[in-house]
């Protein structure tokens, strides 16, 4: 009986001190690891930084002494008019506002003259119209007899006497514009073939919307009138 009571005393003692080490190991591992874990995250360089400097909150100035001039005004009224140098050159043309869309020449040769005569042109045209008001960019108006208002003459003598100028094509779009908006369908159309024969081989922009403005019309001319 003895005997058994200090060998259980014994297994009991071992048993203790066996199991106190692991325990004392496991806190050693923790506090390691938990050390190695702060000084791995923390961020030390950002830490050693030197303080940003405070500027304190600056003052708005204060608002500046405006006197609102006050009293009658007048305003003088610029008149735009049409000029143009003895020899027009092709800039001078294209940036003259006549027409809804401005005037191209294409990419063939230039004929002699051709830039004075269409620069004549726009300015009987412009003289004309004048007189019933300006509807150079708004297109064709008829008035009660059902006849045009705006005088084309000018722009059909130059294709008349200019047939192979390098401007008719874009002269002959415009003027179909109007046609086809005074409901002349028949010169509309006859224009509109014209200029899209002429520019069809244009590869500018611009040179190529001419071509492009004579298609799109004749197809919608085409659809309206039902043809195939």
């Amino acid at each position: 009986m003895t005997f058994k009571l200090r060998v259980a005393h014994r297994f009991d003692l071992n048993h203790r001190v066996g199991s106190r080490t692991p325990r004392s190991i496991t806190r050693l591992l923790a506090i390691a690891l938990t050390l190695l874990m702060v000084m791995t995250t923390t961020p030390l360089a950002a830490l050693a930084m030197p303080e940003l400097p405070h500027h304190p909150d600056t003052p708005a100035p204060p608002p500046a002494n405006v006197q609102v001039k006050t009293g009658p005004r007048s305003v003088t009224i610029v008149k735009p008019e049409l000029k143009f140098s003895a020899a027009p050159t092709d800039l001078e043309l294209t940036t003259a506002r006549v027409f809804q869309e401005p005037l191209v020449p294409m990419s063939t040769s230039a004929v002699p003259g051709e830039n004075l005569a269409l620069a004549s042109a726009i300015k009987a045209f412009k003289n004309a119209s004048s007189s019933t008001g300006d509807t150079s960019t708004k297109g064709s108006k008829a008035d009660t007899s059902g006849k045009e208002k705006l005088d084309l003459a000018p722009f059909e003598k130059f294709i008349a006497d200019y047939p192979s100028s390098r401007w008719v094509p874009s002269v002959q779009v415009n003027l179909a514009e109007i046609k086809f908006k005074s409901g002349y369908l028949s010169q509309a159309l006859s224009l509109f073939l014209a200029a899209w024969e002429g520019a069809k081989s244009e590869t500018d922009r611009d040179k190529a919307a001419v071509a492009d403005q004579a298609i799109s019309s004749l197809l919608i001319i085409d659809a309206r009138l039902g043809r195939r």
